[in-house]
């Protein structure tokens, strides 16, 4: 067997952990964790959206991913992305027409999974 980072083989899955209600100011929060890996999640709304955002029959779902250092780069667009596409599939965006839902995703350790943890995002909100 092939052994990888932090002494575990390839074929090894990582222990996933979700911490729930950890920010006192926004509406539902969570500490997704796997292996070494973890952000920070919370998520705001419905509120107020911009005009030039605004739905008229579903809410619209802001996704901003925020890395550990420094400024987003393309590939974490792509990933803001694929989590707004995933969580407008799952999140009843109807109920809430002309309004804001918007997930921020602070990366807080990155050991090489950290889309894992931003893609538990739609099995917890």
């Amino acid at each position: 067997m092939d052994i990888t980072n932090g002494g575990t083989d390839e074929a090894t899955l990582r222990h996933c952990v979700c911490e729930q209600g950890l920010l006192n100011r926004c509406d539902g929060s969570a500490r997704l964790m796997q292996g070494k890996t973890s952000v920070l999640v919370g998520v705001y709304g419905p509120g107020e959206v911009r005009m030039s955002k605004e739905l008229a029959n579903r809410a619209t779902i802001e996704v901003i991913f925020k890395p550990k250092v420094g400024m987003p780069a393309v590939k974490h667009r792509a990933l803001e992305q694929l989590i707004r596409s995933t969580c407008e599939a799952s999140i009843l965006t109807a109920l809430h027409p002309r309004s804001l839902i918007s997930i921020t995703i602070q990366e807080e350790h990155n050991d090489g999974s950290v889309s894992y943890p931003c893609y538990l995002l739609r099995l917890y909100y």
